[in-house]
Formats: C-alpha cells, structure tokens, sequence
C-alpha cells in the first residue's frame, strides 16, 4: 500500500533533522562548536540524479572529516574507559592486600601482647607498707 504524500515528507523532515543533529553533536565532538550543517535530503537526492556533484561531493566530503574525526574521539574515549577499569581494578586489589596485611598485624599483635597486669589499690595502712 502506497504511503501518502504527507507522510513521506514527514518521513524526510525527521530523516533531515536526525541527521543534523548528529552532525552537529559529531562537529562539537571534534572541536568545532559553532558548526551547522544545513542538509536537505531532496536536494542531495536531485543533486545526485542531475549530476550536480560539486556542492554533493563538498558536503559527502566535509561529512566523511566529521565522522572520521568522531571515530578517532570514540577510539580515545573507549580506551580511558578501559585503563580507567584497570586502574581501578588494580587499586581495589591494592587497597584490598593492605587491609588483609593491617587486619592479619592487628589480629596477631592482639594473640600474641600480653596484658599488662596492674596491680589492686592497697586497702588498709598494713598493705600499703607491704
């Protein structure tokens, strides 16, 4: 069943927005925060059907940089991710060892100190020269 009219430039508009957005999100994630990216799908499609290339082969182009740059910043952010996963793996493990080693020191200073015995206050005068 053949959509309507309506729905598809609807369908188009969404498509056109979508991909604004993520280019716009793409540029400020490659450092460059006041870009805007005008994209009109009928006009990259009649572009194409006529052979107008020029302005279609710019913005495919200046698209491809963006998402190349986007690729390399995810690279770097999935590597943080992941030393940041090691570095604290090995401080938990760190801070784990230390707290076996204090608890096994004070559990064995515990066992192994005597008490120290004091002696009882003295109750009459006999016991105090004594």
């Amino acid at each position: 069943m053949p959509k309507s009219l309506s729905t598809i430039q609807n369908q188009i508009a969404g498509c056109e927005r979508s991909i604004s957005e993520a280019l716009a999100q793409c540029a400020a994630q490659a450092g460059d925060k006041d870009f805007q990216f005008n994209f009109s799908l009928n006009s990259f499609v009649s572009g194409i059907t006529t052979f107008d290339l020029d302005n279609t082969s710019e913005s495919i182009t200046k698209v491809i940089g963006l998402f190349t740059e986007c690729e390399k910043i995810i690279a770097l952010e999935k590597k943080r991710r992941v030393y940041t996963k090691e570095l604290k793996k090995i401080l938990k493990a760190r801070e784990k060892k230390e707290t076996v080693k204090r608890l096994t020191m004070q559990h064995a200073f515990k066992t192994k100190a005597a008490p120290l015995k004091i002696p009882s206050l003295p109750s009459t005068q006999d016991d105090m020269q004594e």
